[in-house]
């Protein structure tokens, strides 16, 4: 991989019906490309150049032609559109040029057949006026391109976005994980899809931890309604919050777990979703799995499993083609080494489920 690996993306680039792998690199300002030969092997292809620095990034078949194409942040919202075999177009659709976007979401928001993009913008306590952030909604082109920006308040620095039907209206609402420096309390803010392009208010619902950066969507309680988990990475709590019905949300329950790049499967296929992340203070860089339990509860503590140094993100995907979801993470690498030491590249480790 390239110096400086951040983020992780899963999809089928190629169209062989095997999940490969895009690896994003702020050191470089690369993106690695990892096509997957079958069997948990996978083949690196040309990296991708962006020309600026970037960590952000999604995947999605903005133009419709049954391609995923790359959706990344350089100065703006920008996607390269596809060819089908893990290489990309030279030709750059670029939206409106904008600040702060730490994370991306790609959905049909609006409902018209088209893909867009939801961006988490963070904020500045600092600015004068301060910048207390928002969510940005980018809506989809035929052709690939992104239309101006609309904003949509949320709370403080939303660090991490997700589109999801909430209510279970027919609509994908959005949904953003904020931390608020200013009132100390972190939330998770839920903008309802109205339909029109327009949402109801955020409605603010506070995750008890410290600095959420992390979302991840599935049906924890096993009542057919979508919940939502946030990884709060200060505090290394989990929070889970449990869909009443009508899009409302109920209380924080928050466990301890690995609370960084949180994701969820059913890993030990007890019918129960499990949570994994990168855990921050165990003694070497490690992934940690709760494993679920019925009602949303959990068993805790985490679960280890180290890894190399300098964990930096994670995906969960089927990656061997034998229908059981696996986990794939990246480590930095380092690209100055002091004294003239040799440089390390990042790397891309994949951990295959036990059958």
């Amino acid at each position: 991989m390239g110096f400086g690996a951040r983020s992780l993306l899963a999809g089928d680039l190629t169209g062989d019906g095997r999940t490969d792998l895009v690896s994003f690199n702020s050191g470089s300002d690369t993106a690695s490309v990892l096509v997957n030969l079958g069997g948990g092997k996978f083949e690196r292809r040309a990296d991708v150049a962006f020309g600026g620095f970037t960590e952000v990034g999604a995947l999605g078949d903005m133009d419709g032609d049954g391609k995923l194409d790359l959706i990344f942040v350089a100065g703006a919202i920008t996607v390269r559109l596809g060819n089908g075999d893990g290489t990309f177009k030279g030709i750059v659709l670029t939206g409106d040029p904008m600040g702060g976007p730490v994370a991306l979401a790609v959905g049909d928001v609006d409902g018209d057949g088209k893909l867009d993009v939801a961006a988490a913008l963070y904020g500045d306590e600092t600015a004068k006026p301060i910048l207390v952030g928002a969510v940005a909604l980018l809506r989809g082109a035929a052709d690939g391109s992104l239309l101006p920006a609309k904003l949509y308040s949320a709370d403080f620095n939303p660090a991490a976005i997700a589109i999801v039907d909430l209510d279970g209206e027919g609509k994908r609402d959005l949904l953003a994980a904020c931390a608020n420096p200013l009132k100390m309390i972190d939330t998770l803010a839920v903008l309802l899809n109205q339909g029109g392009g327009s949402f109801k208010p955020a409605a603010l619902y506070p995750t008890g931890g410290q600095f959420p950066t992390s979302l991840a969507i599935g049906d924890f309680s096993g009542d057919g309604k979508i919940d939502v988990a946030v990884g709060n990475e200060y505090s290394e709590l989990v929070s889970l919050f449990v869909n009443q019905g009508s899009g409302a949300l109920g209380k924080a329950l928050n466990f301890q777990g690995a609370s960084i790049r949180i994701a969820t499967s059913d890993f030990d296929r007890d019918k129960h979703l499990d949570v994994i992340g990168i855990a921050a203070s165990s003694d070497r860089p490690a992934v940690g799995i709760v494993h679920g339990e019925s009602g949303g509860s959990f068993r805790t503590p985490a679960i280890l499993h180290p890894t190399r140094s300098g964990l930096s993100s994670l995906v969960v995907s089927d990656l061997d083609g034998d229908g059981v979801e696996e986990v794939a993470v990246t480590t930095y690498g380092i690209a100055e080494v002091p004294d003239g030491g040799a440089q390390v590249a990042g790397t891309v480790e994949v951990f295959l489920t036990a059958k």
